[in-house]
């Protein structure tokens, strides 16, 4: 009786006879880095660093001159505001050139605004005294008087303290400011005209103007000294 012989099936992970083995790479060594290549690890063959696309050094910036500025005589510039114009031309990269082109503008810009301003003044108070001129009860041939009153009530209660400011403020013709005034002169008015013949020993110019607007009929009692 002959012995049944039972195939065997070959193992897939063995490899057939006369089949090469695989070739099994060897384990890395504990504590030795991999090597890459120099080029790929953005390093040159002697180990400097290797420039990355786009990021070239700058080139070092020029440093920026000191602004020197030229103001016309008699004009005062606050220092402050000087120093931040200067650092802002700066920071522009502006040269003393560019920098007093632009102050001169300014300047010229801000002496066409006092020109502006100081005209129209002028115009207003102009406006204002034919307002007054034109007056029925302080213009036309009673503006000498008017002016006489209103001076005579500015010279008691006011003095050159309260006549500058009112210069200053351009207020001299302001019609409601002289019909004030001339009401307060004409109490002093009536006033002294009640108090007789006797004028002041030493009178001002201004007094004595007043009071031969007041005796105008009798010139000769102003004659003596």
């Amino acid at each position: 009786m002959s012995e049944t012989t039972t195939p065997t099936t070959p193992d897939p992970l063995t490899p057939a006879e006369g089949t090469p083995a695989a070739v099994t790479p060897p384990a890395p060594v504990e504590g030795a880095a991999p090597k890459a290549d120099a080029a790929a690890a953005g390093t040159s063959l002697i180990g400097s660093p290797t420039p990355k696309e786009g990021t070239e050094p700058k080139p070092a910036e020029k440093p920026v001159e000191d602004i020197q500025l030229k103001l016309p005589d008699g004009v005062k510039v606050d220092e402050k505001f000087l120093g931040d114009f200067k650092g802002i031309a700066k920071e522009l990269q502006l040269k003393s050139e560019g920098a007093q082109k632009l102050v001169d503008l300014h300047l010229n810009f801000v002496n066409n605004l006092a020109k502006e301003f100081a005209d129209a003044g002028t115009k207003r108070a102009a406006d204002w005294m034919k307002a007054v001129e034109s007056d029925p009860d302080l213009g036309g041939s009673k503006i000498k008087d008017t002016s006489l009153t209103v001076h005579k009530a500015v010279q008691k209660f006011g003095g050159d303290e309260f006549r500058k400011s009112v210069d200053e403020m351009g207020l001299g013709n302001w019609p409601p400011l002289v019909k004030f005034l001339h009401r307060v002169g004409a109490t002093l008015k009536d006033d002294t005209a009640a108090i007789g013949a006797t004028p002041a020993a030493t009178p001002t110019n201004d007094d004595e103007a007043f009071h031969r607007s007041l005796y105008d009929k009798s010139p000769g009692m102003f004659s003596a000294k």
